[in-house]
């Protein structure tokens, strides 16, 4: 939030519905912050979501992600590198 301090912000992570999510997803969410390489944040989602090359299904809806920001002059910067993070 753009009323805290640059230290204390971050990453927020929704539910498909914008809510937030489900406190059991906290560990997987920090996995995935902490990754080092691609590969890492692959195999982390192809623990939860396998692909039909991994022996999942086929989801129904594709997934979307959002990128917001605040009107802090950091905040176009820091989206932008999120959407490359994301292309990744």
């Amino acid at each position: 939030a753009s009323h805290n301090p640059p230290g204390d912000n971050g990453v927020k992570v929704c539910a498909v519905d914008g809510s937030m999510a489900p406190p059991a997803w906290e560990t997987f969410m920090e996995d995935v912050a902490a990754a080092t390489s691609v590969e890492d944040v692959k195999r982390l989602l192809e623990e939860i979501a396998p692909t039909p090359t991994t022996g999942g299904q086929q989801p129904k809806f594709p997934p979307r992600v959002l990128v917001g920001r605040d009107t802090r002059t950091s905040g176009q910067n820091l989206a932008n590198l999120a959407v490359k993070g994301i292309e990744a």
